[in-house]
């Protein structure tokens, strides 16, 4: 059951909570992290029908973890190895029960410590020593406060299991008000070790029953744990009453479909508001606009497109897709992708990775003019991300590089004809569905990349022939009380001599916009200063967390890094009029620096912390001036 409300408000609308709803879920698990959930029923106060509920997505099933997750931070546990020493541990009372003794311990982390900790209640059972009862809050909250209470029962005489879940988080608003969300689950009819048949267990994803959206009273007496108190009765009163006067509906998807990249402005249609404006040296600014249909126009089919205009190159550039969902519930799609548009050349892109708004765009000064054409397939299942496609591009420089394509031909045009395969693997990923689009949460395994692509010479105009392969894994290490460390290895090859667009560029951050801290980048190399046919590249980061002090207005978290590439180039004397050299001799940057030094509230709910980075450029490839082998970055961090 999820309530929200603000307070206070006068309003007597708003006397009742602001949104309401409830919904009944069969959740199976099966060890190795495989898990099946069946939505049977969800009804939300004043709405016909909603997407897949995300209102329990934030809570955190089992309090045994090493870390307690929210907004992708990473809170130790206070019954984790080690605590005791970072932790102080107070017995407060002793309840008893039948035959059994509670121990009620106050928790707070130790003074003189600072790392991302928590505060609250344990109530220990003497019954195996486990977890009754317990009650978990940031020690220091930041704008978002939330709390996390959880309920064990003992069942079956053998195992303590989550019995209740309630989660309450409160987000301050730009009016003064605070809107509070105080959300609860309660689960019942458990079975252990149930017989279950793999092949059933597809996927992690969130199924709908048929009656799912089943608003009748009688229906959700047969499922309450606890009946409704007043205030909840008046709020499903008042909001459905509305339900023929204001389309809630379309309120509610519109708010919603922002967390999605995507802002539902009709029943149906999205403006996917990636595409409003984009920045980089190439174009500048790009104004655009692109719209995509959702599941709320057809379940079996989307269609897209867009466009937009570069103020620096003045250009005009546009594309469409079509999508078939071949198989809904299995994640099966057909696909064709149009684009005329821009592409920047040698650049890796590793396949189905999430890119945040602050990325590798921003440093692109260096663009081919592209035509494409892509009819494939793509599919999740389980942790499993896959696509197979057949690809014709056509490719021309804009700036004067040429290939010496033969004895006698230079060319600055090329065709491309391709067979790609691509792939991903994240481990116990879970998602959030919202409209139709799923959206992965952090996992703590490594996430691997895969890509194959096969090039065809006289096949649909292709003018070369070519095997080219790029791997990557990378992972978000938690290290208790040290604070977090993050890696990432991808490398590539290609077989045969190709154009520069096809090879793989150095990934440096050289251009207008280097004093901006981008994530697992060479600071300190220049744009398109390097070229190679196969690479190595290593980014290796460490946080140690806010080891100095925390307060409101600055919590500095000490950063280290090193990062470190080697690559080769064959038969470099085919690339004309460019100055990117071979990388044989290794490329090595170090960096230090301080996130959140500054601290300042935006908007009621958010927290912006800036700090900043210094990098040092070492190795053969050192620069003859020592000033110039210095890199400093600005860092932005938007916290909630």
């Amino acid at each position: 059951m999820t309530k929200t409300n603000q307070v206070p408000n006068k309003n007597p609308l708003l006397e009742n909570h602001l949104i309401m709803g409830e919904m009944v879920k069969e959740r199976i698990y099966k060890s190795p992290k495989i898990l099946r959930q069946k939505l049977i029923h969800t009804r939300m106060a004043g709405f016909r029908k909603q997407d897949v509920s995300v209102f329990d997505q934030v809570q955190q099933f089992s309090f045994y973890d090493n870390f307690i997750l929210f907004n992708n931070a990473a809170y130790v546990n206070p019954i984790s190895v080690g605590s005791p020493s970072q932790y102080y541990f107070n017995i407060t009372d002793t309840l008893y029960q039948e035959k059994d003794s509670i121990f009620i311990i106050t928790y707070k982390p130790r003074g003189n410590k600072n790392f991302k900790a928590l505060k609250g209640v344990l109530y220990i059972n003497s019954n195996q020593y486990a977890i009754q009862n317990v009650i978990a809050e940031p020690d220091l909250p930041g704008a978002v406060h939330w709390k996390l209470e959880h309920k064990y029962s003992f069942i079956n005489d053998q195992y303590w299991f989550p019995e209740q879940i309630n989660f309450i988080m409160t987000i301050p608003m730009i009016s003064g008000m605070e809107y509070n969300s105080s959300q609860k689950s309660y689960m019942s009819d458990i079975e252990i070790n149930p017989d279950l048949n793999r092949r059933e267990l597809k996927d992690r994803y969130i199924k709908l029953d048929e009656n799912v959206f089943s608003q009748q009273d009688s229906v959700w007496l047969k499922y309450r744990s606890v009946p409704l108190l007043l205030k909840d009765s008046t709020t499903y009163l008042v909001l459905d009453s509305l339900r023929g006067k204001v389309n809630l509906d379309l309120w509610f998807n519109g708010l919603t479909s922002l967390a999605t990249g995507n802002l539902n402005i009709i029943e149906g249609l999205d403006l996917t508001w990636k595409n409003i404006l984009r920045i980089n040296n190439f174009e500048g600014a790009r104004l655009g606009l692109g719209f995509q249909t959702n599941k709320d126009f057809s379940r079996y089919f989307s269609f897209g497109g867009y466009g937009g205009y570069g103020f620096k190159d003045k250009a005009f550039k546009y594309g469409g897709n079509i999508i078939i969902d071949m198989v809904p519930d299995d994640v099966l799609e057909l696909k064709y992708e149009y684009r005329n548009d821009i592409r920047e050349p040698g650049v890796l892109r590793l396949p189905f990775e999430e890119v945040g708004l602050v990325n590798r765009n921003l440093y692109a000064g260096r663009m081919d003019k592209e035509i494409f054409h892509s009819l494939g397939i793509q599919s999740k299942f389980n942790f499993f991300n896959f696509g197979l496609s057949l690809n014709k591009t056509k490719l021309k420089t804009t700036d004067e590089y040429q290939y010496y394509y033969t004895d006698t031909d230079f060319k600055n045009e090329f065709n491309y004809t391709e067979l790609s395969f691509q792939a991903r693997y994240a481990f116990d990923e879970t998602h959030i569905w919202w409209k139709g689009i799923r959206i992965p949460k952090r996992t703590k395994y490594p996430i691997l990349y895969f890509s194959y692509t096969r090039g065809f010479e006289d096949l649909l105009n292709g003018e070369f022939d070519f095997n080219k392969i790029t791997v990557a894994i990378e992972q978000k290490v938690n290290v208790r009380f040290l604070g977090e460390t993050i890696y990432k290895i991808e490398g590539g090859w290609v077989d045969a001599s190709l154009p520069y667009s096809k090879l793989f560029a150095g990934n440096g951050s050289g251009g207008e916009f280097s004093f901006i801290n981008v994530d697992q980048i060479f600071q300190t190399m220049d744009n398109y200063e390097f070229l190679s046919d196969r690479f190595v590249n290593l980014f290796l980061e460490h946080n140690f967390g806010p080891i100095f002090y925390q307060n409101d207005y600055s919590t500095p978290e000490l950063i280290i890094a090193q990062n470190i590439s080697f690559g080769s180039l064959s038969n470099p004397n085919l690339h004309v009029n460019t100055s990117s050299q071979s990388l044989e001799k290794g490329f090595f940057e170090a960096g230090v620096g301080i996130d959140n030094l500054l601290m300042f509230k935006i908007l009621k709910s958010y927290n912006i912390g800036i700090g900043g980075r210094v990098y040092y450029r070492y190795g053969k490839y050192q620069k003859p001036e020592f000033k110039d082998n210095f890199a400093y970055r600005l860092g932005i961090n938007l916290i909630l």
